[in-house]
Formats: structure tokens, sequence, C-alpha cells
């Protein structure tokens, strides 16, 4: 990459002072597709941690230490110890949803916005939700092994249990945001009733034929249960055993939310003793799930490796959408997915170079 610092790489000391006077960008990790660091090279200056573990506090001070813009890869971490180093830092940015890693609130304090990449993952994380459904409901993945088996059943396991259609049945959504959102407008399509649940009903106007439920009312009267939390102080292990034993028996629970909102353990127990028929997951606690643990054997889940919102198509709008944002934080634009927009003043947007 040519012009691009690598920050860690062989024998490379982090350069403290640029010798042009373009905006520095600090990248956190290796894990960002190479198209980044190269377009954002063409109006900033690009240092890029390389390490092959993840970055350190210690090397994360001294990347944003005079950094104006910090990307931050995946498994990077930003505490408010770093942020307290980051005098120049005037926007804190990734392409992907999650903020768990991140302290927002300190960004806040500092004056420091910080995106995320919400708005490109909402569809698609929502197609891979209804992709879960149907396979569970229809019992596919039976089928699929059956036929690779070399049979011709019309009835997997020999249960004559040949699955169910949607509608008429009864989704409840944990967590109506814009994922969700989409999500029941899919499901809606399909005939299903959609029912939600989250501190407080949304606006008339952006309920669209859903209906707010009391979470006991939710758990209570959904055939199949859809988590789209975040991951936060407030929602670890909010889906416990005690929310498993209120659902219906054959009820499906689909998690593509954050894996640590459900208590793992009990999820298994919840399966093992029947309180629920199914279990779809996208994501799990921990990550990755161990090679040799119970979910994994279960025939009545259905697991995927935390890939919902992984598609050639989305991972290119979230680089778009990042480039674009840096951009914008430039020259005064406003900013896309922007978690804390309390954090924006007009100082924050005075032009670092005229693009």
């Amino acid at each position: 990459m040519k012009g691009i610092i690598l920050y860690g790489f062989a024998e490379g000391v982090f350069m403290e002072e640029c010798q042009d006077r373009r905006p520095v960008v600090f990248i956190s990790g290796a894990g960002v597709k190479k198209e980044i660091p190269d377009e954002l090279e063409k109006f900033c200056h690009v240092v890029q941690w390389t390490g092959k573990e993840p970055i350190s506090s210690q090397d994360m001070k001294n990347g944003i230490r005079n950094a104006d813009i910090l990307v931050l890869a995946f498994h990077s971490r930003l505490d408010r110890e770093e942020v307290q180093e980051a005098a120049r830092l005037k926007l804190v940015i990734q392409n992907f949803a999650g903020y768990e890693r991140v302290d927002v609130q300190a960004c806040t304090e500092f004056g420091i916005p910080f995106c995320n990449a919400a708005s490109p993952s909402g569809s698609t994380v929502a197609e891979m939700a209804l992709t879960l459904i149907l396979a569970s409901r229809r019992q596919l993945l039976s089928y699929v092994d059956a036929m690779r088996a070399g049979q011709w059943v019309h009835s997997p396991n020999n249960t004559w249990d040949e699955g169910h259609n949607l509608a008429g049945y009864t989704a409840g959504i944990l967590g109506m945001g814009h994922i969700g959102s989409v999500l029941a407008s899919f499901l809606q399509c399909l005939g299903m009733h959609v029912i939600y649940h989250n501190r407080h009903p949304l606006p008339a106007g952006r309920e669209q034929g859903c209906r707010w439920v009391s979470s006991k009312r939710l758990y209570q009267e959904s055939d199949v249960l859809i988590n789209v939390l975040p991951a936060s102080s407030s929602t670890k292990g909010i889906i416990d055993i005690g929310v498993f034993r209120q659902m219906k028996k054959n009820a499906l629970f689909v998690n593509v939310g954050r894996g640590d909102t459900v208590v793992t353990e009990d999820l298994v127990t919840a399966l093992r003793e029947g309180h629920i028929a199914q279990a779809a997951l996208d994501v799990c606690d921990p990550e990755p799930l161990p090679a040799v643990h119970p979910l994994r054997s279960m025939k009545q889940v259905l697991l995927t490796p935390h890939i919902a919102s992984s598609t050639e198509e989305t991972r290119a709008a979230k680089e778009i959408q990042l480039i674009q944002n840096v951009k914008n934080v430039l020259t005064g634009e406003k900013l896309i997915d922007c978690v804390n927009q309390e954090a924006i003043q007009e100082f924050h947007f005075k032009k670092l170079k005229k693009i």
C-alpha cells in the first residue's frame, strides 16, 4: 500500500509527526479491507497497525495521540484511558454495527463523534433472521442430511413432524430497532402476526401494524421469538431460564442480536428439558463456540458463525459509508450512523483540509 505506514509491521516505528499537512487517519488493525486505506490515502495520511494480535492499550494510545480520525478494526477496544490520550481526535468510526468494545460515553464527554455501520447491515441481518426462521420451521437441515445420506423421506427422523408454516403464527421481536423493523415487514408479508417489546412503544406511525406488548406477553405469545438486542450492561444475560420457561413448548428461539444477551447454559437446559422446541443462532456466548459444545450436537439447533451481515453487497456498502463519513467530518457534512449525536459541536466540523 503505497504511502501507508504499517505501524507495528516488522521493525516499523510510529512516526510521531507527519511530514505533510493532510489529516491523519489511524487504523487500529489489519482486519480492515485493503480498499479502505487505499481510498483514504487519496486525501489523508494513513497509519495502520498490522500486529498479529489485537492492538494493546499502549499501542492504541500511541496510534491515536496524533491522529485526527480513528478507524476501529474488529476486536479493537477503545476505553476511556485511550480516549483521554486523543487530543486531536475528531472522529471514531468502524465499518460494523456492534459497539460494545467502545466507551461511547467517554467519546461523548470528550466531544468525539462515534459512527458505526448500522444502516448497511439492517436489511442483510433481517434477511439472515428470516433464513434461520424458514430453515428451522421447515426442518430444512434434517431433510438435507437425509438426502446426503442417500435417503428419500418425507418426515425427518421418522417423526412425521413435517415442519410448520409461518402464516397465521405470531412472531415476537425483542429489540425493535432498524433490523427489527425490516424483519417485521418481511414476516408480515408471509402472513405472520408481529408483536414486539422495547422499553417504550414506537410512535404510532412507525409501528407499521406491529403491536407493542410487555416482555412477559412477548415470551408467552410468540411462536417464534427473535432477539435483536445489542450488547450492553443492561442486556447481558437478560434471556435466561426464566424467559425460556415462559415460552411455548413448540416455540423457536432465534438470536441475531448479541451472544451475551443469552445465558448459554440456560438455553441448553431449556432445549434439553423441552421448555422450547428449537433454536437458531447466528451469535452465541462465547464466540467462537468451543469445538465440543452441547449446542453443536443438538439436532433442534441451527448454528451459523456470526455471519448475519456478511455479504459482498453489505461489505461494499459499509466501505463506501466509512469513506463518506471521513469526508463528511472533514468538510462539515452530516455524519451517517452517528451513535452519539450529542458529541457533535460546531467546532468539530471545521475543515481540516479541503478535499
